[in-house]
């Protein structure tokens, strides 16, 4: 995912959010949220100065929200987000969103971002064995070479194998509705199952041309 912040949100004085924006900077550091990429074009000033010196340290969600080892972590993950950008590849196919407090402008409350960037994806197959071995062999054939969408695949790789991406078995016919429903109305998607949960299925031919509708 792309995660945009509006600036405005380090300014909010709200013990609450700042304390759950230290959990998101936190949270970005750890191994497993490395296919996350953080723009941080519009927020540069929150975190360095006039001078392009680190100065996150001084402010108030640091210095109350994070520890020492925490405010070394960040600061050489902040100052080494430059070296991997976000490319046209990555805009054109990952999901992004907008860390804020303004619902108006479809921001995503501080709560619910950390939520997104905690919890696991889930695709939902029609055979949780042969349908994700599928799914895991399209990634490993494209990751490589000079295919156009190589690093989106390595990403999806990635994710399988840090287990930050997984699958759940819907059973076929009729049942991947009810599966879906289930995780839609469940509490570890609500409200954010839109950057979650994804169902994959093929449909049923009767013929080369015809599909079969009546299911």
């Amino acid at each position: 995912m792309i995660i945009f912040f509006n600036r405005s949100i380090f300014n909010n004085q709200d013990p609450n959010i700042q304390s759950v924006l230290a959990d998101i900077l936190v949270k970005l550091m750890h191994k497993n949220c490395q296919n996350h990429f953080i723009d941080t074009q519009n927020i540069k000033d929150i975190f360095f100065d006039e001078k392009n010196r680190y100065n996150f340290n001084n402010t108030n969600i640091a210095k109350e929200y994070l520890g020492k080892e925490q405010k070394i972590g960040l600061q050489e993950y902040i100052t080494n987000i430059p070296r991997r950008p976000i490319t046209n590849l990555h805009k054109r196919h990952l999901t992004d969103f907008t860390i804020g407090i303004d619902s108006s402008l479809d921001e995503i409350h501080p709560n619910d971002a950390y939520k997104i960037i905690s919890e696991r994806s889930k695709i939902i197959v029609e055979n949780g064995i042969n349908d994700w071995k599928f799914i895991q062999g399209i990634c490993q054939k494209y990751n490589s070479g000079k295919t156009k969408r190589r690093s989106i695949y390595q990403l999806i790789e990635d994710a399988i194998k840090n287990e930050t991406l997984e699958s759940d078995h819907s059973g076929g016919t009729g049942e991947i509705v009810k599966i879906a429903e289930r995780w839609l109305n469940s509490n570890r998607y609500k409200d954010i199952f839109r950057y979650k949960l994804m169902a994959i299925f093929d449909g049923d031919k009767s013929s080369q041309n015809n599909y079969i509708t009546s299911k």
